[in-house]
């Protein structure tokens, strides 16, 4: 006769061995993952990894020049995303990177379009494997109208060499710049505005200039513009592109394009006449020629500039 019993004592212990069992195995996949987890963290430097954005500029050659510096921590960098956000959308570009503690780099980026921010995402591991999270953005805020356009009576004509017949307007809250080119030689014309000037550092330090080229028969015509200061030194010739465009917009860090490099002169005894650092932005121009000439070109050749606003801003963490 079969004992029920000791039967059921049986069943009862082998339904506990087994309960145990999966309550082990239950227990040992969550360690496992937090141990794993934690090796993970600790080889990849999830969180001792800092980098930070020390500065960003907008060349005039058609890059973004973002400059990296890693701060006090150990890690194993890979790479770094670097995010550039417009009004179109977001252009994610990675370059690898073995930046070292206290170190610091500058990236170019090729960008020509429209700049609003820039982010970077580390890229850790020694393969690449483990994408970290945003740690510094900059961002481009132009809040300030320096000329919307709608009225141009401050513009003035400034250069007319070799008979170019500049003229402008202003049409629908656009500035219109026409120049006319008879194939002489060294033909150009120039535009200027005066404005108050602004010391360029902080919300004034970046311009910002939205704008478009048309020509006919003017193979050789140059689209250019330069900044000007209290003196009406010129900073360097800024290009913006040859040929026709539909519309496009570029940043230029005032700082950078007219203060750290003017003709190799001294900042504190050439700017303001003052012998401490005053200088400030109070002008542009604008310039359209068609220097060298080409041989060849129909007679008449034309081109026109035309520029929505000009609006200052600057640069957020």
């Amino acid at each position: 006769m079969i004992n029920k019993r000791g039967l059921s004592g049986v069943v009862t212990t082998l339904i506990l061995i087994l309960i145990s069992l999966v309550a082990v195995g239950i227990i040992w996949v969550v360690i496992a993952n937090v141990i794993g987890e934690g090796t993970q963290n600790v080889n990849l430097g999830k969180f001792t990894i800092s980098l930070e954005i020390s500065n960003v500029s907008v060349s005039d050659s058609g890059t973004v020049d973002v400059t990296v510096r890693r701060n006090p921590g150990e890690g194993d960098l890979h790479a770094i995303k670097f995010s550039l956000e417009n009004d179109s959308g977001t252009t994610v570009i990675d370059r690898d990177s073995d930046l070292g503690e206290l170190g610091s780099k500058v990236f170019n980026l090729p960008y020509p379009g429209h700049v609003k921010s820039v982010s970077i995402t580390p890229v850790l591991g020694s393969n690449g494997g483990v994408v970290g999270s945003t740690l510094d953005k900059k961002e481009f805020v132009f809040d300030g109208y320096i000329d919307n356009m709608d009225d141009v009576s401050d513009w003035s004509v400034l250069h007319d060499v070799n008979g170019t017949s500049p003229t402008f307007s202003s049409s629908s809250g656009v500035l219109e710049f026409h120049v006319t080119f008879d194939n002489a030689s060294n033909e150009y014309a120039t535009l200027k505005k005066d404005f108050t000037g602004f010391v360029p550092t902080g919300k004034d330090r970046f311009i910002e200039i939205r704008y478009k080229k048309e020509e006919n028969n003017c193979s050789s015509c140059h689209f250019n513009l330069w900044l000007l200061d209290c003196n009406n030194v010129y900073g360097p010739r800024i290009s913006l592109g040859d040929g026709p465009s539909g519309w496009q917009t570029k940043i230029i860090d005032t700082y950078q394009m007219i203060w750290d490099d003017i003709n190799g002169l001294n900042v504190g005894e050439q700017f303001c006449n003052s012998t401490t650092y005053t200088g400030k932005v109070t002008g542009i121009q604008f310039l359209i020629d068609d220097n060298p000439n080409e041989a060849g070109d129909p007679t008449p050749a034309d081109a026109t500039l035309y520029v929505d606003y000009i609006k200052h801003g600057e640069k957020l963490i």
